[in-house]
């Protein structure tokens, strides 16, 4: 590994991913820090994992850790700052995508439950067909108990059923979801259709057959057999008017009308979010990382050489347009915060320090990306330094060699919201601050605000070093050439003719490292809007089948109102104002569970409110209306109605 020889100590399984890094991407082998750890005093980057043991609790880990820290403190002045903070690592390695599982876990139980209120509908027109055969059967000796368990029973089959089809189906889309969902969600690859998996399903599965199985139970149980035997098939009860029907209808609505809310709010904020300018161009550009070995390259004036040689040759390359090379990609993962020292102000209490985010970037990174610079100017050839590199991280550090000799001032090129929030109402040229032990570094250029982190993150302060002053073993190559893939293998030739042993990794568009970062917003966008349509045309397919199904137990009733002068428009209204009055209830009812929904969804929303107006009004006037076609419909057919005929029959 990088022309050092390792001893294969062991081999983890396969389902064993920790830690994952900042793409999300799983490690394919582990390496003990390199340095003695003593060596890192100072160098406040590492994390440490440790287990509690057996009745410790969080507050005690918490307590010992923190009387730790205070002893390496008075031992160790530079660290009086810095405090320990222990939390659980479930937290820490599912927190960012916790809520976004949540939210589409509530968005599956709603079309679940749609979907259930549409079986109970069927069920409860089903039961309302079967009140003679089970007034017969009660007449004949069987009880109520017995009656209801075979309801029940037949519930199951359906339910158990549908949940071995959708036990077969998740099995078949198991690898698509890997391909589909974001590879920041932890523990992706390891899910599977495992033993708890088929435990759920059957739990769901006898939880509906308990809940929505018992409906028609309970209209069953309001049935006077005496009555039924002497009436027949006569006198049927409208089901649009069964307090139980309409309860459902109204859940139907009222759950798609939050499912949609949700999903609309969602699907704005990611319109919103694409369209949100990052500050620099990733159009035909392209990423190449490279690492370089520390054994080949000892030092970082050696490191300094190969990045200016490396970008310096694919610049010739035919179809190359600009070169450049960075710490960090825009959008690629990862952030360096760090505190600085403005010259010329008191020093800042323990705690206030000022801060701001930093990366390591080459003469023409601005130019590549085709970032503007207001003021000022970016770096050029003489910033070159011959005492590099320049942050010191901690005191004890020794000077870099050459340092005293005579050599261009350190500098950074800052970005507009830095000049704003550290120098406000100032001019910031000329102005010089300090990062932990470096020497003064002057602010040579203002440059336009970029989004380097996410689109949905607001420009924070932020500062570019030069390569030249502070160079970096790995780096990204960012090539901007219209030729894409064609010129590649020249760009390979050309590394390779600087170092043949040296791996190319992470070769992909500067658009794809943004669109991977979108890649969470559009998931959960994609299947909030497609589960709400499928919510949708469950709804619409209850109403249509609700109200046509009324209608036809009402066939009796319909004649004799057109027998008596009702016009056919009065029917018309008559049938569907009863499923429009409920969808209405259903609609009011789920504003509320869609700004519910909203709240929930807060943090993924970008510039929307989870209180929108427009979508609320938009949604709800959108479900009424196709609502209020599923009832027409019907209510058309019962306009056609013969009355002679219809009485003639009865």
């Amino acid at each position: 590994l990088n022309d050092r020889s390792h001893i294969v100590a062991a081999v983890m399984p396969p389902d064993f991913q920790f830690p994952a890094n900042g793409a999300g991407l799983a490690p394919d082998l582990w390496t003990p820090i390199a340095e003695p750890i003593h060596q890192y005093r100072g160098r406040h980057y590492l994390f440490v994992v440790g287990r509690l043991a057996p009745g410790v609790s969080q507050v005690q880990a918490q307590t010992e850790l923190a009387s730790i820290a205070d002893a390496v403190a008075r031992e160790f002045p530079p660290n009086k700052d810095h405090r320990v903070n222990v939390q659980p690592l479930q937290s820490e390695l599912v927190d960012d995508v916790r809520n976004a599982i949540l939210i589409l876990f509530a968005a599956v139980a709603v079309v679940l439950l749609v979907g259930c209120c549409n079986v109970a509908n069927l069920l409860l027109a089903r039961a309302t067909a079967r009140q003679q055969e089970i007034a017969i059967r009660a007449a004949l000796g069987a009880g109520r108990l017995r009656i209801a368990r075979q309801l029940v029973a037949e519930a199951a089959l359906l339910s158990l059923g549908a949940a071995a089809l959708g036990l077969f189906l998740a099995a078949w889309l198991v690898d698509i979801i890997r391909s589909a969902v974001p590879g920041q969600v932890p523990r992706l690859a390891t899910v599977a259709i495992d033993p708890a998996a088929v435990a759920f399903a059957i739990a769901v599965a006898i939880a509906t057959t308990l809940i929505f199985g018992m409906v028609p139970v309970w209209q069953l149980f309001g049935v006077q057999v005496a009555d039924r035997l002497r009436t027949g098939n006569k006198g049927v009860p409208s089901p649009v008017r069964h307090p139980l029907r309409s309860v459902l209808i109204v859940a139907e609505v009222a759950l798609t009308v939050s499912l949609s809310i949700g999903a609309a709010l969602l699907l704005q904020s990611f319109f919103k979010l694409h369209r949100v300018d990052p500050g620099f161009d990733s159009a035909d550009v392209m990423t190449m990382g490279l690492t370089l070995p520390a054994a080949r390259y000892q030092g970082a004036v050696h490191q300094r050489t190969f990045y200016i040689d490396a970008v310096e040759r694919i610049r010739g390359v035919p179809g190359v347009e600009s070169a450049a090379a960075t710490n960090m990609v825009p959008h690629g993962g990862g952030l360096s915060g760090i505190a600085i020292a403005v010259e010329g102000r008191p020093s800042p209490r323990p705690g206030e320090e000022a801060t701001a985010r930093y990366r390591v970037v080459s003469t023409e990174y601005f130019r590549t990306l085709n970032i503007t610079t207001p003021r000022g100017r970016t770096f050029i050839a003489a910033d070159a330094r011959s005492a590099v590199p320049l942050i010191r991280w901690f005191e004890q550090q020794p000077l870099p060699p050459r340092f005293a000799e005579s050599q261009a001032p350190p500098a950074a090129v800052i970005n507009e919201t830095m000049a704003r929030q550290i120098w406000p109402g100032e001019d910031p040229l000329g102005r010089r601050f300090r990062v932990l032990f470096s020497p003064p570094i002057v602010v040579i250029g203002i440059v336009a605000d970029a989004r380097n982190a996410a689109l949905s993150d607001e420009p924070v302060a932020e500062f570019y070093l030069s390569d030249l002053q502070e160079p970096q073993s790995r780096m990204t190559l960012l090539i901007r050439s219209r030729d894409g893939d064609a010129v590649l293998p020249a760009i390979r030739a050309q590394i390779a003719a600087l170092d043949p042993k040296l791996p190319i990794a992470s070769v992909r568009p500067l658009e794809e490292v943004v669109a991977t970062n979108l890649a969470p917003h559009r998931f959960i966008s994609t299947v909030m809007g497609g589960f709400a349509l499928i919510a949708l045309l469950l709804m619409v397919a209850g109403v249509y089948c609700v109200i046509s199904y009324a209608t036809a137990q009402r066939s009796q009733e319909i004649g004799i109102r057109m027998a008596l002068g009702a016009t056919r428009l009065d029917i018309g209204r008559l049938v569907a104002r009863g499923g429009i009055v409920l969808c209405v209830v259903g609609a009011a009812l789920g504003l509320a569970g869609g700004y519910a929904l909203g709240r929930s969804a807060s943090g993924l929303l970008y510039e929307i409110q989870p209180a929108d107006p427009s979508t609320y009004v938009a949604l709800v006037l959108g479900v009424l209306a196709i609502a209020a076609i599923a009832s027409w419909i019907p209510a058309r057919r019962a306009m056609r109605v013969d009355p002679t005929a219809i009485l003639r029959a009865e």
